[in-house]
């Protein structure tokens, strides 16, 4: 071993299994040959050493391998001109791609620039999922109340949410809720109607309309408009009520259709 070395002891020259065990001062390089290990720690716990084609760190002990620094973080860079990562000190963690940062933390959570992908490594959208099993997504809340799953926005407005509670879920719109099948509008609420076949209420168009504080409507064009086909019994096809009371009804008996009044 070796109790203290520096520059006026050691100017040029190797030291074979050198053992340090005092002060190491004055000696401006250490140079050491591919495989050759700097070993810290009574156990040897840490090395630093070269194996010829890669360069390594190893942490052999039981603990952790912590780093630390005072300063304004910790980098890690490609040369001098390009970042693969930065630990800002009390400030955000940055993950880059080819020099171009892609992930950064905030105060309230973390951005992404460009596309996100789970179960794929080439997203074509902001988000995209794809799994091979049942499951592809799973909003879950332990809210008892009711909880906002999702919520659609427009240059930073509202347009529609996801809620559920306990044991329901509801679709919330800020206008009107399209259904769609092969980019083709099929069908839509607004705020009192629910229509099918037709984009507006029009009594002259094609299509269906419920409404909640207007007439309904059952529009077709050269063809039936309401097929009503009560199958095997006989007995009653349509009942009317005023005040939920039976005013009268159709009914079929036999190859019979019977128009019946409950007036007198």
């Amino acid at each position: 071993a070796v109790a203290n070395l520096n520059a006026s002891n050691l100017s040029s020259g190797t030291v074979p299994d050198a053992r340090i065990t005092g002060t190491y001062t004055g000696i401006t390089g250490l140079d050491l040959t591919d495989n050759s290990k700097i070993r810290l720690g009574t156990g040897n716990d840490l090395q630093i050493y070269h194996d010829g084609s890669h360069s390594f760190i190893a942490d052999e002990g039981t603990g952790n391998l912590t780093i630390k620094t005072n300063g304004a973080g910790i980098e890690l860079q490609k040369g001098n001109s390009e970042y693969l990562a930065r630990f800002k000190t009390d400030n955000a963690v940055e993950l880059y791609y080819d020099n171009a940062k892609k992930f950064e933390t905030t105060a309230t959570g973390a951005t992404i620039t460009g596309n996100l992908g789970i179960g794929t490594a080439s997203p074509g959208a902001k988000l995209e999922i794809q799994t091979s099993t049942d499951w592809g997504n799973i909003i879950n809340s332990t809210n008892s109340g009711t909880q906002y799953l999702q919520q659609f926005e427009y240059n930073g407005s509202s347009i529609g949410k996801i809620r559920g509670d306990n044991s329901s879920i509801a679709i919330e719109s800020g206008s009107n809720l399209i259904f769609q099948t092969a980019n083709t509008e099929r069908a839509r609420f607004t705020t009192n109607t629910f229509m099918v076949g037709k984009t507006s209420a029009s009594g002259a168009t094609n299509g269906v309309e419920l409404k909640t504080n207007d007439e309904s409507r059952f529009t077709q064009t050269g063809r039936t408009v309401i097929a009503i086909n009560r199958l095997s019994s006989d007995g009653n096809i349509v009942e009317f009520k005023k005040d939920n009371t039976g005013v009268g009804s159709i009914s079929v008996r036999s190859s019979d259709l019977c128009i019946f009044s409950s007036a007198s």
